[in-house]
């Protein structure tokens, strides 16, 4: 998070964040209908985790926030699915995206590095990730679990 805040601006962090999330929610069929109040709870979350605004954001705060991602002038439970967040965020060349990409590159070296430290302790870790990490992290994840046996010669 330090390095997100030393490299980017507030308001792109907290977009990003809320993007991201976006992209959740749009996994779910059907209605949300409870969107508005989540995107608020949400981004006064994040938004005091960041130190972005003292006062609490209001649903057209957090619109004008995203105008420049969404271009669209409001967001909110009738219309939230017509930004497509999933190819805004992961597709697309922009500073979200980049900010996006630069969690998940210290995700995995985090993640990483945990296994490695819990291996020296344990001799079993059970792992319970999405596919995009195992993915990501393949030949750092076997550098840990593939050492090779020493054969000796009889």
């Amino acid at each position: 998070n330090n390095y997100l805040m030393e490299n980017y601006r507030k308001e792109d962090i907290l977009a990003m964040y809320i993007i991201r999330q976006m992209v959740q929610w749009g996994r779910q069929k059907g209605s949300v209908p409870d969107f508005n109040e989540r995107l608020v709870s949400l981004a006064n979350c994040e938004s005091k985790n960041l130190g972005y605004s003292k006062n609490e954001l209001t649903l057209k705060e957090i619109s004008k926030l995203l105008l420049p991602h969404s271009k669209m002038e409001t967001i909110d439970k009738n219309n939230w699915r017509e930004f497509e967040t999933k190819n805004y965020i992961y597709f697309s060349e922009n500073i979200i995206h980049e900010i996006w990409q630069k969690t998940i590159d210290f995700r995995n070296i985090y993640l990483v590095n945990l296994i490695r430290e819990k291996k020296k302790i344990y001799n079993r870790i059970f792992i319970m990730m999405g596919f995009d990490h195992a993915r990501e992290t393949e030949n750092e994840l076997k550098s840990i679990y593939y050492q090779p046996v020493a054969r000796f010669k009889l």
